[in-house]
């Protein structure tokens, strides 16, 4: 076991180059303990007879309370001096959180003391997690060269994309196989095998390298961020997103209810959903990366902003499972362009400065809105169970709702918010219709020509390449 790195104002290529690789691994790791863990934390509440309000805190309160001591972590004095022990620590406790779930599928309580006891630990677990992400957040800023940080945070998230991809998948083949016979404590296996690999993200993140801060924090006073016109723009942006947060919460947890209780889906079809959504994700961001290199993200956000509406709706018209997957696959082209514009106009809002101050007032912001749309989604989904309209009834309505409030908020704020940097000048229809269908058909039709004009290259060169060995051999035989 290699020795750990120790604070080093200056560490070495070779010790940069371990601590990115690490990361790496790190992440990766951590995805393949949310998708054995975080993904099946709300089924493993269904399977335990939670309500759907109950499903709606489970998913409200971690948000609530990690968001609040987030924002508090981020103003601490000193958080930037010893951040490795810092995050190590953190990162160790909240891999313990796992066991203390999985006790409670090995060992039945009583239905509303288990529900109970789920929703306290997993906003532990939440909490232990959102600790740690400021300084984690900075750590990465100052061993990140700066002109490499687009490739490698690329690079990683692709992985850590796949890595959940498939931790999901697998998942719910595993705990369909195992559910005929463990019942209930199948999700015990999971959530034990999640917490073996956060210990195993916990190892790569002991072998990345400490370096000090690099850039001096200056906090944002709450009340001029609230109030003071030199924040307009961003908190402009930040009220924008919060609300989007708001009303896709509202119907956000309640599709694992759809799934399982509703639909009642196997868990296998139920992970190949989930997991198709993050598998667009991963292959529509650079398309969406690319566009806004070129008009910009804002441009990139007026676009996804009024997709990302349409994706909840498109669940109420039929419950057939391979419909279902275009309503995914749509969902995570959606999402991939609104995450990406929200993530760059989100740096670019605030200078080094004050950028670890104003993310987390945005994250606080995003977390209360998330628990206030879910605990709202919660309480509506149990009043109008008994209601219809047309053909929809009960959750479809809350998926309905959600996106009408969605595209309420996408039109009444998108045009208030403005690019913070010089870029192309668009059309605004004509660039909606040619990010959502033309440049989309392009690239696929130039990948399928690229991919043609290769593998007739090929072709011909084995061919040319046979032709020059029965040629030579031919001539060696004359010879002879």
């Amino acid at each position: 076991m290699p020795n750990p790195v120790r604070l080093n104002k200056h560490p070495s290529e070779k010790e940069v180059k371990r601590s990115l690789d690490s990361s790496i691994a790190d992440g990766a790791s951590f995805s393949v303990m949310a998708g054995l863990g975080d993904t099946y934390v709300p089924p493993f509440a269904v399977a335990l007879g939670a309500t759907t309000a109950q499903v709606g805190i489970l998913a409200a309160l971690p948000y609530a309370f990690a968001g609040i001591s987030q924002a508090i972590i981020s103003n601490l004095p000193g958080i930037t001096e010893k951040r490795k022990e810092f995050i190590l620590l953190f990162a160790f406790i909240h891999g313990l959180a796992w066991i203390f779930i999985a006790l409670l599928a090995i060992f039945l309580l009583p239905k509303e003391t288990a529900i109970i006891a789920l929703i306290i630990l997993f906003s532990v677990y939440s909490v232990l997690n959102a600790v740690a992400i400021p300084p984690w957040s900075g750590w990465m800023a100052d061993l990140v060269p700066e002109h490499q940080r687009g490739s490698y945070f690329g690079k990683r998230n692709a992985i850590a994309g796949f890595a959940l991809l498939a931790a999901t998948i697998a998942g719910g083949w595993l705990l369909g196989l195992l559910e005929a016979t463990l019942a209930l404590q199948a999700f015990a296996v999971l959530f034990l095998f999640a917490f073996l690999w956060r210990m195993v993200s916990v190892f790569f993140l002991w072998r990345m390298a400490d370096v000090p801060a690099e850039t001096k924090i200056i906090p944002i006073h709450p009340w001029d961020f609230l109030s003071s016109p030199a924040w307009h723009g961003s908190r402009t942006f930040a009220i924008y997103v919060a609300l989007m947060q708001f009303a896709t919460n509202v119907a956000g947890p309640f599709f694992v209810v759809y799934m399982l209780r509703d639909l009642h889906m196997d868990y296998f079809t139920f992970a190949v959903l989930v997991g198709i959504t993050s598998l667009v994700r991963i292959v529509s961001m650079p398309y969406w990366g690319r566009l806004a290199d070129i008009v910009g993200s804002r441009n990139v956000l007026r676009v996804s902003g009024l997709l990302v509406p349409i994706a909840p709706v498109l669940w109420v018209f039929s419950a057939d499972p391979i419909y279902l997957v275009f309503a995914q696959v749509f969902s995570g082209f959606a999402w991939a362009g609104f995450d990406l514009s929200t993530f760059n106009y989100a740096l670019s809002s605030t200078s080094k400065e004050h950028r670890v101050s104003f993310i987390s007032y945005y994250n606080l912001m995003n977390n209360l809105m998330i628990f206030a749309g879910a605990l709202l989604g919660g309480l509506a989904a149990e009043f109008f169970a008994g209601a219809s309209l047309l053909w929809m009834h009960g959750l479809l309505l809350i998926f309905l709702f959600s996106g009408a409030i969605r595209l309420a908020v996408s039109f009444v704020f998108l045009p208030l918010i403005q690019e913070r940097k010089l870029t192309r000048s668009v059309d605004e229809k004509d660039f909606f219709w040619k990010a959502v269908a033309v440049y989309p058909m392009k690239g696929i039709v130039g990948e399928l020509y690229n991919g043609w004009n290769f593998s007739t290259g090929q072709v011909n060169n084995v061919h040319r390449g046979l032709t020059h060995i029965v040629g030579r051999l031919k001539n060696k035989n004359k010879g002879e």
